[in-house]
């Protein structure tokens, strides 16, 4: 393990990994551009890669149907990164996904930093806290047994504390792989306790999730909920400036409440 000194490029570069893995050409656009904006400088980021995993700091993987390898932080790359930026360290997330679970995190990370860089551009919110799922899962384990079955507890992917003129927002985001049956993601959505944000990856299964919402049966109680279903794409490029999610409770499109209410 060979000792490194952080640069403000590095720090940055670290506190992106601490949301979640990243493909190593992400990492190098956003980090590592060329002048002419022509694309990367893909030999400084092959180097960078060497320096931090020889330092310990990161770890790369190679997925199948994947171009470009993943780059995720160690253990001791969070230890590292949260004492920098005064982070938990038990809330920064590491490692890697299962192969069939590569684009759902990949989603996740990338969904939670566009959270993170709207609060600090201005958007009217600030942000007190992001919590992964780990982290919600371990806190959960600490606290007194509860009577419940074996799957009847369940996270969010991860939760957002926001603070709007003087009033407090929590909110569950949800990303979906286009994987969970609609039993299951009714179940989820049942148990989540806060204002709900639904991430799908296609217009075809923000329709289906939808109508299992509508038809919930015995799951109507989630009528009573709010909750806003968004493409993936539409989150990514516009995140929580978005103007056309889809807000179950009113059965309309609308910009987000946070930002709607800001103005």
């Amino acid at each position: 393990m060979k000792s490194v000194s952080l640069s403000d490029r590095d720090v940055k570069i670290m506190q992106h990994l601490s949301s979640g893995c990243s493909s190593m050409e992400d990492i190098a656009n956003r980090y590592f551009p060329r002048n002419d904006g022509t694309g990367a400088h893909s030999k400084y980021v092959y180097k960078w890669i060497v320096v931090f995993e020889k330092a310990g700091l990161i770890a790369t993987k190679r997925f199948p149907k994947h171009i470009s390898p993943i780059v995720a932080l160690t253990r001791l790359g969070a230890i590292c990164i949260s004492q920098r930026l005064g982070l938990i360290p038990e809330n920064v997330r590491t490692g890697f996904p299962k192969a069939a679970e590569l684009v759902h995190d990949l989603a996740v990370a990338r969904s939670a930093r566009r959270i993170i860089e709207d609060c600090q551009q201005g958007v009217g919110i600030t942000l007190v806290g992001l919590f992964t799922e780990p982290y919600l899962r371990r806190d959960y384990a600490f606290q007194p047994l509860r009577r419940v079955k074996k799957g009847e507890v369940f996270f969010p992917d991860y939760q957002v504390w926001m603070s709007q003129n003087s009033k407090e927002v929590v909110l569950d985001v949800e990303i979906d792989g286009n994987s969970m049956s609609r039993a299951r993601l009714l179940r989820k959505i049942r148990h989540l306790e806060n204002e709900i944000l639904l991430l799908v990856p296609t217009f075809e299964r923000l329709k289906q999730a939808y109508n299992y919402l509508d038809t919930g049966g015995k799951y109507s109680d989630i009528l009573v909920k709010r909750i806003y279903l968004l493409e993936w794409q539409s989150f990514f490029n516009d995140g929580l400036r978005c103007e056309h999610s889809l807000d179950f409770g009113r059965r309309r499109r609308s910009v987000l409440p946070w930002i709607n209410n800001s103005s």
